[in-house]
């Protein structure tokens, strides 16, 4: 009897457990008790609320209007973080959000809402991906209590800025209104004070809206331009800080205080820009913009087009990024092909200099920044730009500091460079006799024991052409650093390889050879003790070789069968006597 009379109350005991899950399961869901009917949505058939979900969103809610606070561990804490699962559907995420809610509510002034706000931002990001729309009704329910949570978030005394801006615009695209976003009893802790310094930084915002619509973009090459946020579109024209672009293209920049206007050169092109005027001089010569340079918080603000255009580059307006694309206009050196001979000749320095990518006419990509250690301070803060870059590599290797030495080291090192050198010591050995050669050897200590043998087999294996290319291939080096210091246009770098070019292709039958050349050059002015080693193998050889296995397409033995076409309109001998 007592047995029977334990498994009755077993019974009764485990229908009674079974009763709220069935009646959760059969009734439809209603809101919590702090949220209007108006501003709950409930989405037929969404297993939200079923069996075990719908039992812990009902565990969750009676916990919060219990007074408390989110849990931070235990039971009710793996609850509260179901939300946060993958498949988690927006339904669940709302009501997390709403429960949510109150949970902030009873936090009073500390208005706890991060996972609150995060939680209606999830069901936003959910609806959409479930197929719904950001103008559709439930978005709008979503981003309300959104709007809402992120107020409590941005109390006063954290970084945290509530946008009243954004606000004003979600309830003018839905249709709530003010009233309506303000009537929740867990923003009754947000103060009239509050309220009035949101209404104040509308304002603000409103006003910096407005200016944001004239806003611009830069780029140059494709990289990012830093504009100070101040680049505007003003009657059609892209107006920047002066120094911004201008610099990048390797110009220098100064003030005439007497002319009252900019004055920017680059590669031998100098542009006065008078502040207030629509004509500015280019070498003197007027010329007329349909905008003048005016001046913003201290800034000069210049026409990107012009400066652009003045300095032999190209513009393109970007509608969709409203950015301002300049790139080298590359048509102004006419029909030539001596770019790829550049790329090719001197690929191994801009391949050790920029990373292993040696694709990039001038060495490095112009607009980018490094650290110091790009110019051998690794130690020292701040940054340098490639036009920075490229103007220390000169300086710091070849006593390059302008165009006038630049223009006159190419044309110098291209008509006898360290070959000079190397050609007088062969003609010095070949000069000696049988016995003299071997007496000299004989007393020979040091470097020279080696090298006397070495010059000599050089000599041999080379003839005339001693070590060109050592020379040559540099010359490339040169003219692209120079043309990404500012100190060339890209035709004059072009025109001012002209002659080196020319030199390896009627001396050289194939960039296997030439770059043979090249490799025992250097291992000669190096003073490499290599002996008869094959140069493939030692010092600089294997990471050449590598490297015309990687970049193939830069070494393509046609080019030593087709004429060299020169650069339209310039030339390496009217360069050299422009500077003399």
């Amino acid at each position: 009897m007592m047995k029977r009379r334990i498994s009755l109350a077993l019974s009764l005991l485990m229908l009674l457990t079974l009763i709220p899950a069935a009646l959760a399961a059969e009734t439809a869901p209603t809101p919590p008790v702090w949220v209007k009917a108006e501003e709950y949505a409930v989405f037929e058939g969404d297993s939200t609320y079923t069996g075990e979900t719908w039992e812990t969103v009902l565990r969750l809610r009676a916990d919060a209007a219990a007074g408390n606070l989110e849990p931070q561990s235990g039971d009710l804490y793996t609850d509260w973080n179901i939300g946060e699962k993958t498949d988690a559907p927006a339904s669940l995420q709302f009501e997390l959000g709403l429960i949510g809610m109150k949970y902030a509510e009873n936090s009073g002034s500390r208005r706890l809402a991060t996972r609150t706000r995060r939680y209606f931002g999830l069901a936003k990001d959910s609806w959409l991906d479930e197929g719904g729309s950001r103008t559709d009704k439930t978005y709008y329910l979503f981003t309300l209590w959104y709007q809402r949570a992120r107020l409590l978030e941005c109390r006063p005394g954290t970084s945290q800025v509530f946008s009243g801006l954004e606000l004003e615009e979600f309830l003018k695209a839905s249709g709530y209104t003010m009233d309506q976003f303000r009537d929740c009893s867990a923003l009754k802790v947000v103060t009239e004070a509050e309220w009035a310094a949101i209404d104040t930084r509308t304002a603000q915002e409103r006003a910096e809206a407005e200016i944001a619509k004239t806003r611009a973009n830069v780029t140059l090459d494709g990289n990012w331009v830093n504009t100070e946020n101040l680049a505007r579109v003003i009657n059609g024209r892209t107006m920047i800080p002066v120094r911004c672009l201008a610099e990048q293209l390797g110009a220098d920049v100064s003030y005439d205080k007497t002319l009252k206007a900019a004055r920017i050169v680059r590669a031998g092109v100098e542009i006065v820009m008078p502040i207030g005027s629509k004509t500015c001089t280019v070498n003197g010569q007027p010329f007329t913009m349909d905008i003048a340079p005016y001046i913003e918080n201290g800034r000069t603000m210049i026409p990107a087009r012009y400066v652009s255009e003045l300095f032999g580059q190209s513009i393109q307006w970007v509608a969709e990024s409203r950015t301002a694309a300049v790139t080298e206009n590359k048509a102004l050196a006419g029909d030539t092909n001596l770019e790829p001979w550049a790329m090719a000749m001197g690929a191994y320095l801009n391949a050790v200099n920029n990373g292993g990518r040696p694709t990039v006419f001038g060495g490095k990509g112009r607009g980018l920044s490094y650290g110091m250690d790009a110019i051998g301070k690794p130690s020292a803060v701040g940054t340098v730009y490639t036009y920075q870059w490229a103007r220390y590599i000169l300086e710091d290797s070849w006593g390059v500091t302008d165009r006038e030495s630049l223009i006159q080291t190419v044309c110098s090192m291209t008509d006898s460079g360290h070959n000079a050198d190397f050609q007088s010591y062969v003609a010095m050995i070949e000069g000696m006799s049988a016995a003299e050669y071997r007496e000299v050897l004989k007393n020979a200590e040091g470097m020279d024991a080696y090298m006397f043998p070495y010059t000599k087999r050089l000599g041999e294996k080379w003839g005339d052409r001693g070590i060109l290319c050592w020379d040559l291939f540099r010359m490339s080096n040169l003219v692209q650093w120079g043309y990404a210091a500012g100190y060339l246009t890209y035709p004059e770098a072009l025109a001012l390889l002209e002659p080196a070019a020319t030199l390896v292709q009627e001396n050289f039958k194939s960039w296997d050879e030439a770059f043979e050349n090249y490799l025992d050059g250097y291992n000669w002015w190096a003073r490499e003790d290599v002996g008869t080693k094959d140069p493939w193998t030692v010092t600089r050889g294997p990471y050449v070789k590598k490297l015309m296995q990687n970049y193939s397409e830069l070494f393509d033995d046609a080019m030593f069968q087709s004429p060299i076409k020169g650069v339209t309109g310039v030339t390496a001998e009217s360069l050299l006597a422009s500077v003399q």
